[in-house]
């Protein structure tokens, strides 16, 4: 999230938590679990792209501001806690 907040272009292992977070070629360049080849080929790929890099980093900053703050968060909690208080009330 820091990295990302900072508008640092991402590289993570494809996994399904991570994709919940990060998409391919979007806002992070995702490389198979366990395959050193796949990591080193995903960190020359945005070497050898810097435009490329800049732009996986500003799109997942956007998402970051957008999606992860405080108060993004809190929202997120107060609307499961307001869920929670109407069905309990409709008990």
């Amino acid at each position: 999230f820091e990295y990302g907040a900072m508008g640092k272009p991402v590289i993570s292992s494809d996994l399904p938590v991570i994709r919940e977070l990060l998409r391919h070629n979007e806002t992070a360049i995702l490389f198979r679990p366990g395959d050193a080849g796949s990591l080193a080929d995903a960190i020359l790929y945005l070497i050898n792209n810097p435009d490329i890099a800049q732009k996986i980093g500003k799109q997942l900053r956007i998402h970051i501001l957008k999606e992860y703050t405080w108060r993004r968060n809190a929202e997120r909690i107060m609307k499961i806690y307001e869920e929670i208080k109407r069905k309990r009330e409709s008990l």
